[in-house]
């Protein structure tokens, strides 16, 4: 079975969320957004 990374995504602003996710490509399987 692969590995599975989920983050949340618990920033102030798209930019930043949009930034987190470029940054993570290729290493995060799943992102929490919401609650």
């Amino acid at each position: 079975m692969q590995d599975r990374l989920i983050v949340g995504l618990d920033v102030p602003t798209l930019e930043d969320a949009e930034k987190a996710v470029r940054e993570l490509d290729g290493i995060v399987s799943f992102y929490k957004i919401g609650y």
